[in-house]
């Protein structure tokens, strides 16, 4: 729950769900392999799942677009959200 950067409520409830269920999956995973392996922690679930989940291998040129394309989004979203120079919030207590 930690890692999440949201703004607005369908995406922060995706989120918690994922989570959530990311969540349940552990403890059940711990449950079935009490007995076998009865230190199993989160960490050597995600480990296991790095080695057996298929990744498609990446190309560098790939990994740069993708980040290229975060910045652009992430630089649009600062200009969106910034409020234009000479803006000034006029205070309830002066008339």
């Amino acid at each position: 729950l930690a890692d999440y950067e949201l703004r607005g409520w369908p995406g922060w409830h995706h989120h918690v769900a994922l989570v959530c269920l990311a969540q349940l999956f552990t403890v059940i995973e711990r449950r079935l392999a009490k007995d076998a392996r009865p230190l199993l922690s989160v960490r050597d679930i995600t480990e296991l799942l790095e080695i057996y989940l298929p990744r498609r291998p990446r190309t560098e040129e790939e990994v740069l677009r993708r980040i290229a394309r975060r910045h652009r989004a992430r630089a649009q979203d600062i200009r969106r959200h910034r409020k234009p120079r000479g803006h000034r919030v006029k205070s309830i207590l002066t008339k």
